[in-house]
Parts: structure tokens; sequence; C-alpha cells
């Protein structure tokens, strides 16, 4: 579009990072024992087993990188694009369908574009009778070969401005969709609440809406069993896993950022995370080795571009106004409507009610069999199934709606 000057790239990691980064991992020393006695049976207390750690440093040895790079930059087309003096990478997979919806897809951290790798063929292709999108999947600034937004102030409401600006004025979509969990989230929060004139549908995995003012300790009593366990999961990550974001949003990110700078450092700090998604969301037995790699291809991603320390800056410059507090009611902004899937073991979500006060709440469905937090690694046909039902259902009447504000 005018005024934006789009560089489609491929996917080029040189050789030297590839066999620095195997050496530094061939190099790597573990303790021969946990830091103590039953550390490895009580992750709620010492985090991650040391043999989890011992084991992702075996997958990524034995990673071939090669083909995965092959298959990345053969089957999806990567651009590159300058908003707001930030370069944005998208992959932007148009369906050939006439009818097909734009949809901004965002992934969270410590993830890529990645995460939605089982998603973009069948959105972008789908049988007769379901609904088509164009997929858009950017890269968060900091993140891959996305650079961070110049501007030591910036913040959500700042990335969501980039990403409507991305779909609108870049791309030509004058009006589109969008859907995301984790960080994703966070960032089409503010899409939802500033940006619903353009965006007119959001699909959420998660959302950590906090509880309403007025609901009383009798509404919670009566909470019905999907939204206790909705609520109990939210509760025990909030109070055992969130020293990760504690530190990442307090001023020692960039210590932490450094440190971790160098890919066997980052790998230990998000191995943990990694884990301890695999354990909640009931992973089945036979795509457990598959979760695992699609997970750790992540590291190589964050390594390979040397942005391990910029990915944690988006905690930092959102701090809990944005990253919680942004979920609560907002006083004259409803937002554009909303779907969520509830996939059992999520740990950012909040019961129904609490959503409700928070937005338009159009389509709810819960998934006992599991997912949790990566549902686009674990239960991907169930999350495209979620998507093709919420938009084929509520997309023209939202479209509707909007021309006539």
């Amino acid at each position: 579009m005018a005024g934006y000057s789009i560089l489609e790239t491929k996917i080029d990691i040189p050789q030297d990072e590839i066999d620095h980064f195997r050496q530094m991992l061939t190099i790597t020393r573990f303790p021969a024992l946990p830091i103590v006695p039953g550390a490895d049976e009580d992750r709620s207390t010492y985090g991650t087993k040391l043999s989890d750690f011992k084991d992702a440093k075996e997958h990524l040895l034995s990673f071939d990188w090669r083909l995965t790079l092959r298959d990345t930059s053969g089957r999806w087309n990567h651009f590159l694009v300058e908003i707001e003096d930030a370069q944005i990478h998208f992959v932007h997979e148009k369906s050939k369908r006439a009818d097909a919806i734009p949809l901004l897809v965002l992934h969270g951290w410590p993830f890529s574009f990645w995460e939605y790798k089982y998603l973009i063929e069948p959105l972008t292709n789908p049988p007769a009778g379901q609904p088509a999108f164009h997929v858009v999947l950017p890269s968060l600034p900091g993140i891959f070969l996305s650079s961070i937004i110049p501007n030591k102030q910036h913040s959500t409401p700042d990335v969501a401005r980039v990403f409507n600006t991305l779909m609108v004025d870049v791309l030509g979509y004058q009006t589109y969709g969008a859907h995301g969990g984790d960080f994703g989230a966070i960032n089409l929060r503010q899409v939802q609440l500033n940006h619903a004139d353009t965006c007119k549908l959001i699909h959420f995995t998660g959302f950590p809406a906090p509880r309403p003012v007025d609901f009383t300790d009798s509404d919670m009593a009566n909470l019905d069993e999907v939204d206790k366990r909705v609520l109990g999961r939210s509760i025990a990550f909030q109070t055992f896993g969130l020293g990760y974001l504690h530190m990442q949003t307090t001023e020692v990110v960039a210590t932490l950022g450094y440190a971790l700078y160098d890919g066997v450092g980052m790998m230990s700090w998000v191995v943990s995370k990694y884990r301890s998604l695999m354990l909640s969301c009931k992973v089945p037995e036979e795509k457990h080795e598959q979760v695992w790699m699609d997970q750790l291809v992540n590291v190589l991603l964050y390594q390979y571009t040397h942005s391990s320390h910029t990915s944690m800056l988006m905690y930092k410059q959102s701090g809990r106004k944005y990253i919680f507090e942004a979920f609560g009611k907002q006083p004259n902004k409803q937002g554009c409507p909303m779907g969520i899937s509830s996939f059992d073991g999520e740990i950012m979500l909040a019961p129904q009610p609490w959503i409700k006060a928070a937005g338009n709440l159009v389509y709810y469905k819960h998934h006992p069999e599991g997912g949790g937090h990566i549902p686009a690694l674990v239960l991907p046909e169930e999350l495209v199934g979620d998507l093709r039902e919420f938009f084929a259902a509520n997309w023209t009447k939202a479209s509707r709606l909007a021309s006539h504000l």
C-alpha cells in the first residue's frame, strides 16, 4: 500500500550461528544432582526437573535445523515492513476464496509464529461450506525478525496500533478478525478496546478478567463446575507460576536478558515453561514428542535472531496495567464482540460471568479433553473448528452492525 514498502524475505540462518549454538550446547554442563533432594518431584516449589534440561539439550543437539528451515521458507510467505520505525516480520498466507476473512493471529511468549504452524493450511484452504481466512501472522515486537518499537515508553496499546496499521494501511484490509492467546491475547485486548472500527471480531483462548466488584460471594458459590475448575487453575498459576513475570516486569529485565542472551541460558529459562504447560494440558502420548520439539524450535528461532533479551521487553513495557488490569470492565468501552475457547488446563482464563462483565461475549466453548495454554500445538483441529464456528456465526452480523455505527 502507499507509503509502506513490503519486502518479501526468506528465513536464512547463517551456518556459523548454527555451529555456535551447537558448540555451546555441547560444552554445557549440568549439576550431577538436583538442587536439593526431592526437587525433581516438586515442580511447584523448585521448578523444572534437572532431567528436563538434559533432555532439551539432547533434543536440540539432534535437531535438523536445515530441514525445518527449508520447510518453513518453502511453505509460508514471509515479509518485512517498517511501521513507526520498527521492522515487523509477518507471515501472510492468502486463501484462494474471494469471501475469505482477513485474520490477524498473534502468538505469545516464549513462542513465535511457529506456534500456529498447524492452523495456516486448514484456515486458508478449508472444506466446502466452511469459512476461509487470509492469515496474517506477525512476530511480536522484539521477537524473531521483528525489532522493538524504538521508544522506551511504548506499551501494549502501541503494539495494538502497529498491528492495526499492518492490517488496514499496509495490507489494505478495511476490516478484519483476530485470534490470540497468552501475550497475543494481551495485545488483542487493546485492539478490541481501541480499534473496534476495523477489528470486528476477536477469538481468545486466554482472557484473565478480574472478579467484578459486584460479583458476590453467593455468585462465587453458584459458579458451575467448569468455571470453578477454570478459576482454580488460574489461581494456582498466579500463586506458583508467575515468578518469571515478576522478574520480567521489573528493572532487572535487562540484566536477565543479557544473562540469558546466549541460547543455553534462554533454553534453561523457557524449558521450565514448556514442561509446565505440557503437564497441564493433557498432551496425548502419541503427540508428546512432537509438541516438545515444536516448543523447543522457539529456542532456536530466538537464538539465531539474537532476540532472547528483547523478547522479554514486552513485560516491562506493559506491566500489570495492561497484562491484567486491562481485562477488567472498561467504562464506555465495550469493544468488538468476542469469542472464547476454553481448553482444559488454560492458565490465564476467568469464569464466564467475569468475562461477560468485561466485554460483549457472543461465543464460548469448553474443551474438557485438554489443550491448555497451547491448543494450537496440542489440539489444532479443535481450535480450527472453533474459529470456523465462531466466525461463521458472527462475522456477517458483526460487519453489518459496524457499517451502521
